[in-house]
């Protein structure tokens, strides 16, 4: 992760100086442990590493990862108890403990990574319900229950988020980091 971090980061030092800036720096591992309680689950090696280098954005700035803006472990961990409460709300004959049971809507095996100031997340997908798909990166999309997959883990949304932008496939332009070519982006 660090290698790619690198590239991200020396792209923005060139063309973006304000996103650069809004990025946190890296946490402790018992940062990352305690979220890992809270959460009851174990994060991916890759988000791990991720979070001891950059800890998302402050989000005074523009989106990092184009219409999404890479959420710190505390923004998470807030966006994450607050959609556990509203899913309670909604589905309150629910039993909550048993993943199985819930609904497309939500599942609390889903950790928001990026937000898009819209009620919209990227989420990871933890959840046991696909073993094999483990860490993939869906989209949650507030108004409705279809869950597309972005990218099949955080790893490789990073790592194709920074050959996008070493290929010259974003530009920051008028506050915004904007994908050129668009096709890839949802």
């Amino acid at each position: 992760m660090k290698a790619v971090w690198k590239r991200i980061i020396n792209w923005l030092k060139v063309n973006s100086v304000d996103i650069y800036n809004d990025l946190n720096p890296g946490i402790t591992e018992i940062e990352i442990s305690e979220a890992e309680s809270k959460f009851e689950v174990e994060l991916p090696k890759s988000y791990r590493q991720s979070l001891k280098i950059c800890n998302g954005q402050l989000g005074l700035k523009a989106n990092l990862l184009g219409e999404w803006q890479l959420l710190s472990l505390r923004a998470t961990i807030a966006e994450w108890n607050g959609l556990n409460k509203l899913f309670l709300k909604k589905h309150e004959s629910l039993d909550y403990q048993d993943e199985e049971k819930e609904t497309p809507w939500w599942n609390r095996k889903w950790i928001p990574i990026g937000y898009n100031g819209a009620g919209d997340f990227l989420c990871m997908d933890l959840s046991q319900k696909w073993k094999k798909d483990r860490g993939r990166i869906i989209q949650f999309w507030h108004t409705h229950e279809q869950r597309n997959v972005h990218s099949s883990s955080f790893k490789k949304l990073l790592q194709d988020f920074a050959e996008d932008l070493n290929s010259n496939n974003y530009i920051y332009q008028e506050d915004q980091l904007n994908r050129i070519n668009d096709s890839k982006m949802e």
